[in-house]
């Protein structure tokens, strides 16, 4: 089983915020976490078994309810800290010509990992200077860009006789997804003008946490692919809470079943992500979510894990 909760804030009762419950050993009724509380089987007012996590809805209703998990079957506990992807940015210096003539400057998209990859041709005049060759490959990679032919380009645009290329991110979740661009660069002097082209520039750069992932696994736990794990609520779809444009830090639990599954040589290891807005916010980690988890998760026997090591 796998879950994920996403929420604007963390440990809160407000609407979009996700907060942490354990049982109140007087009551038998679920209360919100303190930083005090620590694991244990003896049910006093700070000494708890079981945690579980809630995304709070409108008007007190629960959007998400994680089950009631047994820290002592707790394996595992980590975070990442949300940091945007970076687009490839590649620079494609061009040298004189001297002979005027055609130059052909293509762009190879190996972005699918494998064969065949889509390739772009740009042909133009390369001018008498490596400042033309430049610009006018520019202006025509750019009209590309804007009919669409050009595909997986955010700009094209040139200093000099250096043209910067850079690559689009992943545009998000849906049938008309985007992959982030990987591109490589072949050239031809097919006017035999003498130019010459040099690339260089830096390649993308994969992160953790961008809001078009984030939303992409939330469907994919939902088992939107496959009609939903959830039929209960259908017709109905069902929400999804992550922002494409925000970018998340992600906490991770693991645990195991506490008594075996039905099905044989299926483990059924569940899995949690909490995932919440990164950077400054709302609330304060280290005094917040982190803090309250630690001193817990500090004791849960099993898990060897000391506090303040998450801290996002």
């Amino acid at each position: 089983m796998r879950q994920v909760l996403i929420g604007d804030d963390v440990l809160s009762t407000a609407a979009g915020g996700v907060e942490a419950q354990v049982i109140n050993p007087a009551t038998g009724l679920a209360i919100p976490m303190a930083a005090s509380m620590v694991y244990g089987t003896n049910g006093t007012a700070n000494t708890h078994q079981f945690i579980r996590f809630i995304r709070q809805g409108a008007a007190g209703v629960a959007d998400i309810v994680t089950p009631w998990i047994d820290g002592a079957h707790i394996n595992y506990y980590d975070g990442v800290s949300g940091t945007i992807d970076v687009a490839q940015a590649m620079t494609l210096t061009y040298t004189a010509a001297t002979t005027a003539g055609d130059i052909t400057t293509k762009l190879i998209d190996t972005s699918s990992g494998t064969e065949p990859f889509t390739r772009y041709s740009c042909e133009v005049a390369s001018g008498a200077s490596g400042t033309t060759a430049a610009a006018n490959t520019a202006a025509q990679m750019t009209a590309d860009i804007t009919s669409g032919k050009l595909k997986g380009v955010a700009t094209a645009a040139n200093v000099g006789a250096t043209l910067t290329v850079t690559g689009l991110l992943y545009t998000g979740s849906g049938e008309a997804k985007v992959a982030p661009a990987k591109f490589v660069s072949a050239f031809e002097d097919s006017g035999l003008t003498g130019v010459t082209c040099t690339e260089a520039g830096t390649q993308y750069v994969k992160n953790s946490g961008a809001g078009n992932y984030i939303l992409d696994l939330e469907k994919e736990v939902q088992g939107m692919s496959y009609g939903y794990y959830n039929r209960i609520s259908m017709p109905n779809v069902p929400d999804t809470f992550a922002a494409v444009g925000t970018i998340y830090d992600v906490y991770t639990l693991t645990w195991g079943n506490t008594s075996a599954g039905q099905i044989r040589g299926v483990d059924n290891l569940r899995d949690l992500k909490i995932c919440t807005p990164a950077g400054a916010g709302t609330w304060a980690q280290t005094a917040g979510f982190e803090a309250f988890l630690d001193n817990w998760l500090a004791t849960v026997p099993a898990l060897n894990y000391t506090a303040g090591q998450v801290a996002l």
